[in-house]
């Protein structure tokens, strides 16, 4: 195991939506992009946070509607689903394609380390199981909800808000017992149901309270999947190991949902738990203090937004690109 050296002009560190998108722009335009991502799957919090709405529909900007468009109908119209979802696995299969596409170089397991910042641009050293990759670029933009990378290359930042979010995706959950439980006025068409409801537990452990009194609810009856959003995390201080806590803390708070659902509601005893979405919303926690309105001159761009939306995400992504590409000259 050694060192492996590459030069680039746009290094992306995080393949959540924002960053493919900013990638796959960047890309079209002739530029070297190279994306990293620790885990093995792209998409962040619109595939492994299971956020599966999109609305291109709603989406101003034309590039962004036709990425959102592209994602909504080869992820969600081509799958069988109806109205505004798509399923976030094979979401995950879409934004892969359209980076291959693109031109982008994907490594996935890759974790960054150091950042710095000299006359020459970015270098950000990262472990990977080869061993150790050293990155030269022209530029880097941070995608990650947390604001690790920009914060670790010398950005200063300023605490927000101390609340994260998790999400869960269950079967056996008859669309009856959703339509009990839903608030008045909820969303309902051919296959499908979206509105929100609350549910009494809370659960308090480490300092972070857990509770479900604002969630966001969508029914497929395509894969008959129901998807909680918006389980709140509120933290009692913003650091990695609070963060840590309550990824820890959600697993164990779902597992509580699950079985108030089998002994309080009727028609769920045989609610089940297919996934706890592996990270939570954090979008909004850290905020990168702006030097100036537009660009960085450091080279460093973080993408983080004070709430999360895929719309948004995709909108981020967009005006990134072209900020980079100015920045490039």
């Amino acid at each position: 195991m050694g060192t492996e050296y590459r030069e680039i002009d746009v290094l992306v560190t995080g393949g959540s939506l924002e960053g493919c998108i900013a990638a796959a722009e960047l890309a079209k335009k002739g530029k070297k992009v190279l994306l990293t991502e620790k885990s093995g799957s792209l998409g962040g919090i619109a595939t492994n946070g299971l956020e599966n709405v999109m609305h291109p529909e709603q989406t101003a900007e034309r590039r962004a509607a036709e990425y959102a468009g592209i994602l909504r109908e080869q992820a969600g119209e081509q799958e069988g689903l109806k109205g505004p979802f798509y399923h976030d696995q094979k979401a995950k299969v879409v934004l892969a394609r359209m980076l291959k596409e693109a031109g982008v170089t994907v490594l996935t397991h890759i974790f960054p380390y150091e950042i710095m910042t000299d006359d020459k641009g970015v270098l950000c050293r990262t472990e990977c199981k080869a061993g150790t990759l050293e990155i030269r670029s022209r530029a880097l933009i941070d995608g990650e909800a947390f604001l690790e990378n920009a914060s670790m290359a010398g950005l200063p930042w300023q605490q927000g808000r101390k609340c994260a979010e998790g999400s869960v995706k269950w079967n056996g959950i008859p669309e009856k017992a959703l339509k009990e439980m839903l608030r008045p006025g909820y969303e309902e068409g051919e296959g499908y149901l979206m509105g929100s409801l609350a549910l009494e537990p809370v659960l308090c452990r480490k300092g972070i309270r857990y509770c479900a009194s604002e969630i966001r609810c969508r029914y497929s009856s395509v894969f008959g999947e129901t998807i909680f959003t918006g389980i709140r995390a509120e933290l009692p201080e913003i650091s990695a190991f609070t963060v840590s806590d309550a990824l820890a803390g959600l697993r164990i708070y779902a597992y509580m949902l699950r079985d108030y659902l089998r002994e309080q509601v009727g028609g769920c005893e045989k609610a089940s738990i297919i996934h706890v979405a592996p990270m939570l919303g954090l979008y909004g926690i850290r905020q990168v203090t702006r030097q100036d309105s537009s660009v960085f001159p450091m080279g460093i761009f973080p993408m983080g937004m004070e709430h999360y939306s895929n719309e948004e995400a995709i909108r981020r992504g967009v005006e990134t690109g072209a900020l980079v590409e100015e920045f490039l000259g």
